[in-house]
């Protein structure tokens, strides 16, 4: 079954974000934290991670506004352009770490 445009694109995001290290990171090392094991723990978890999404979401909504903005602007070259030099950027930063000595 194949999902209408905008749909798509939505479970897209969803997933990306879902599968995001940084957000796997919080609630794995950082949430947890807060949470008494003496309470009831999934409730907790929920309570705290529809703050989490509370508080993240208007960032996102900004970033997608300025986003599909630009993306009327810029042109596939541009695209594959800055995809390249990110990559690059990434492959130097690993060479660097691989080439760094230990103290």
């Amino acid at each position: 079954m194949e999902l209408p445009g905008r749909l798509r694109l939505f479970w897209k995001g969803v997933s990306l974000q879902a599968s995001n290290p940084k957000n796997l990171a919080i609630f794995v090392a950082i949430i947890p934290q807060f949470i008494d094991p003496a309470g009831q723990v999934v409730g907790q978890m929920v309570v705290l991670g529809i703050i989490s999404v509370v508080v993240e979401l208007p960032v996102l909504v900004a970033y997608t506004l300025a986003f599909s903005t630009l993306a009327w602007v810029i042109t596939a070259s541009a695209i594959l352009w800055l995809e390249a030099a990110a990559g690059g950027v990434l492959v130097m930063l690993g060479g660097a770490l691989a080439w760094q000595r230990r103290t």
